[in-house]
């Protein structure tokens, strides 16, 4: 197995709505009948601005970080920052975070090198999370069959 997707599920929805944003600028400053200087400017400035965003996004929502899983491994591949892999061997806990634990509307899968405290909580800097999609839940369904994981949910 060797499968890789995006840890954010909006990833890819994100990227396009970006390059529009950007076409949809130089599409402006192009049509726009005024003064050159302002047909420069205004897609010279929504690029920086859209880049800017894309640049925010990606720091703190993770946006374009991926995930690599292999038969022995797991691993966030990332451009900018070096990414964190766990062993298979060395997973204390797997799960399901509910939306009411994610503030989101979505679901993420955890697998963490620590077990579960008796509280029911996850330590997040040993932990990786992604969310929970078709292609998620299908890798997840492999995994634990293959490692005879539990995979735990937790709601609240």
């Amino acid at each position: 197995m060797n499968e890789t997707f995006y840890k954010n599920s909006i990833s890819g929805m994100h990227l396009c709505s970006s390059i529009v944003m950007m076409v949809g600028c130089i599409v402006f400053g192009i049509l726009y009948g005024g003064d050159t200087v302002v047909k420069v400017a205004v897609p010279v400035i929504g690029i920086v601005f859209t880049a800017i965003w894309m640049f925010h996004s990606y720091n703190k929502y993770e946006m374009y970080k991926r995930i690599k899983v292999t038969d022995t491994y797991i691993e966030i591949v990332s451009r900018f920052k070096i990414g964190y892999r766990i062993d298979f061997e060395e997973v204390g806990a797997v799960g399901k975070l509910g939306m009411a634990l994610t503030k989101s509307s979505t679901e993420k899968f955890f697998i963490s090198t620590m077990p579960l405290s008796k509280t029911k909580q996850i330590d997040l800097s040993n932990t990786i999370t992604f969310d929970a999609t078709a292609k998620t839940r299908a890798v997840m369904r492999r995994l634990a069959d293959k490692y005879g994981w539990e995979i735990v949910e937790l709601n609240s």
